[in-house]
């Protein structure tokens, strides 16, 4: 075990994990888009603000990703105004603070 290194993934800075959750979101929305012959969804401003309620944690981002997906629940463009109209708008003083109230 000597050469072995650690990569403490909380250390990573916010706007690094954005960036990278931006990616992911952008590209799975897209291909849930595609699947369900949507055209022009996401708006770049549902993606932004969804970035945003992910607080850096792509875990998140998952749950967000697949909650839209479900095809047992409505249309996607459905499930994604659910997830905006029930966060924040605003940056959250610290990156966890915004979660609770998506989990109470």
């Amino acid at each position: 075990m000597k050469n072995t290194s650690a990569l403490v993934l909380h250390s990573i800075p916010l706007s690094i994990s954005e960036k990278d959750i931006h990616v992911y979101l952008e590209t799975r929305l897209l291909w849930i888009a595609q699947s369900c012959g949507m055209i022009s969804w996401p708006t770049s401003e549902d993606l932004g603000q969804l970035v945003e309620l992910a607080c850096g944690l792509f875990i998140f981002a998952a749950t967000v990703a697949n909650f839209i997906e479900d095809q047992n629940a409505s249309s996607p463009s459905r499930q994604l105004e659910i997830v905006l109209s029930t966060g924040s708008r605003r940056r959250p003083q610290t990156h966890h603070i915004g979660l609770s109230m998506h989990y109470t």
